[in-house]
């Protein structure tokens, strides 16, 4: 790998984990580390692959926010998670999106089955469920933990970046 690819990679990482701590510690994704994955994986794909590369990221990016935004509206997601997954695709190109996607969502999945099994086994008291607790388990997942975990897995089975 290039010097050029590692610091892309760092960069990227750098911003996953960022995500992934700010998801889990105060349950946010906020705009500007939207924004940051955006302008720093559009920026690559100049970069690295000229004007059809950015083309073709700026399309993926493009898409999943209008995925996203759609997911928001039926309330399955958060606003953040559709910003932030946003960021994220354009670091990837637009034939890639499904590759993306899969990952995100099988990290997904393991991060709801492994929180379900911690709720369950969690005591309530007296046996009724506690003001604070959510009846439903899912919304409590931090999906930014999914989007940068399955992100950081797709760019490491595409190899990193040139």
């Amino acid at each position: 790998m290039s010097l050029t690819g590692a610091v892309l990679l760092a960069t990227f990482a750098a911003i996953a984990v960022c995500g992934l701590w700010l998801d889990v510690r105060y349950r946010l994704l906020p705009n500007w580390l939207a924004l940051l994955a955006a302008a720093t994986g559009l920026a690559a794909a100049a970069w690295t692959g000229g004007p059809s590369a950015l083309g073709l990221a700026a399309a993926h990016g493009f898409l999943a926010l209008a995925a996203g935004l759609g997911l928001f509206a039926l309330r399955w997601i958060g606003g953040g998670d559709a910003k932030f997954y946003a960021g994220i695709a354009c670091w990837f190109p637009l034939w890639q999106g499904l590759f993306l996607l899969v990952s995100v969502s099988l990290v997904g999945l393991l991060l709801s089955l492994g929180m379900l099994l911690v709720l369950r086994r969690r005591p309530r008291r007296g046996g009724l469920p506690q003001p604070d607790e959510r009846s439903d388990a899912f919304r409590q997942v931090p999906f930014g933990v999914a989007i940068a975990l399955g992100g950081l897995f797709a760019l490491s089975m595409q190899g990193g970046m040139p």
